[in-house]
């Protein structure tokens, strides 16, 4: 019923979830409560980079992954302001997210940011005084 797993590898993923643990109370500590879902985000999307080598173009690639956040975090602040508008860049934002990561990695890597997106358009990101 239960697959055997060894010692070593138990111990592993024991540490990958502290460590898991450790990053997202640091976040939370950092940026706040309210702002934690997007921490999870984060290291969701890190574990799904893992696979890839980004590191041929370690410049281009953060560039690219910054460009694609500050996208999202303007689109996230404008469309709550018309129902219209945000309609139509809620489709275009979730359109370019899946269109870029289809084809430049596996198409599983849309999913983190989409997730961020909507984390971000639903409980939009607080700053101020705890900030």
């Amino acid at each position: 019923m239960f697959k055997k797993v060894s010692l070593k590898t138990a111990i592993s993923k024991l540490f990958l979830l502290i460590a898991i643990m450790l990053f997202v109370f640091i976040f939370k500590k950092l940026f706040g409560a309210e702002n934690s879902l997007i921490g999870v985000t984060i290291i969701t999307a890190i574990f799904m980079f893992l696979p890839y080598n980004l590191s041929v173009h370690p410049v281009k690639f953060f560039f690219r992954i910054l460009a694609i956040n500050i996208i999202m975090g303007l689109c996230s602040f404008i469309a709550p302001y018309n129902i219209y508008l945000g309609f139509i860049i809620n489709f275009l934002i979730v359109f370019w997210i899946t269109f870029n990561f289809y084809h430049s990695f596996r198409m599983e890597m849309q999913y983190p940011f989409l997730l961020q997106y909507a984390f971000i358009l639903f409980s939009p990101i607080q700053t101020g005084a705890e900030f």
